[in-house]
């Protein structure tokens, strides 16, 4: 396992995401803004492919990466600027399983070497 600044950063992100929602579990998320959250898909994209994620190719990690980040950026852009209903809450353990995921996904795709 190589771990240079973009595992770490990522990594960290990652930890950083899971722990805020586990922290702010039920609480009701704040407004969607898209243009942040275009920065951090351009950030990931980044730290991604300076940690060799897209070097193998395209495999099954990197399509599902892809077919995920596609469907995260397609619901904050339908979502820009809108208040956020009762439904749109934090779930702490819906964020523990997409950490698992998103670090198999990461590691199967080579990212960590």
């Amino acid at each position: 396992m190589i771990f240079n600044y973009p595992q770490i950063v990522l990594t960290g992100w990652v930890f950083y995401a899971t722990g805020l929602y586990m922290f702010k579990h039920g609480v009701v998320k704040p407004k969607t803004n898209f243009y942040l959250m275009g920065l951090f898909w351009l950030l990931e994209v980044f730290l991604l492919s300076k940690g060799g994620f897209f070097l193998s190719g395209l495999e099954w990690p990197q399509i599902t990466w892809g077919i995920l980040s596609g469907f995260g950026l397609i619901s904050g852009a339908a979502r820009h600027g809108a208040a956020p209903s009762e439904g749109q809450k934090y779930n702490g353990p819906f964020a523990v399983i997409a950490g698992v995921i998103t670090f198999a996904i990461y590691y199967f795709g080579g990212f960590f070497g």
